[in-house]
């Protein structure tokens, strides 16, 4: 499976397929996206949540680019691109939604946030502890999409401590070349 641009691209289905009504099932690209990486669809769809609403303004950690990539298919909604947290944060008061932003600050700044993405597999602390004492956001990651790369690089981390790399790195470091 070819994996380059697949985040952007599952990114973009995901918030389409949040803001538009249409079931998954009614797409023959979205069904073989979600076989393609065994992506687990919720009884009740995300629209269903108690005080939901479709997104109108989303906030994207990235280039204009991908602001403009993610914007290609989502007529009624704005895209916005931010680089950095601190350029994000004045963006963050009509954001309904935010792609790879999790910060305290950004989350406090940003009341009609219903929905954040994290590019990561992991939550990396995300919504959790006395910071964010809104627990009504739904919080979506890409542990799926990027699950074979986890295996893959836990296996090489194995094979290098089995094989002894560690130490060898260290010793060719030393200008030593014994075993």
């Amino acid at each position: 499976m070819r994996t380059r641009g697949l985040v952007p691209t599952l990114v973009a289905v995901c918030v389409v397929a949040a803001a538009l009504p249409a079931r998954a099932e009614d797409d023959p690209q979205v069904t073989a996206l979600i076989g393609e990486l065994g992506l687990i669809e919720s009884a009740e769809p995300v629209r269903a949540r108690p005080g939901w609403v479709r997104p109108q303004t989303i906030v994207v950690r990235g280039s204009a680019a991908n602001a403009a990539f993610l914007q290609e298919g989502l007529d009624g909604v704005t895209v916005l691109a931010a680089g950095s947290a601190a350029a994000a944060l004045p963006l963050m008061a009509e954001a309904d939604a935010a792609i790879g932003f999790c910060e305290p600050e950004l989350v406090a700044a940003a009341p009609k946030l219903q929905w954040i993405q994290i590019g990561s597999a992991g939550l990396n602390g995300c919504l959790v502890g006395p910071d964010y004492p809104r627990k009504d956001i739904l919080l979506t990651n890409m542990q799926r999409v990027q699950s074979a790369q986890i295996a893959e690089h836990a296996i090489a981390m194995a094979l290098t401590l089995a094989r002894g790399l560690d130490l060898a790195v260290q010793r060719q470091a030393d200008g030593r070349w014994d075993k």
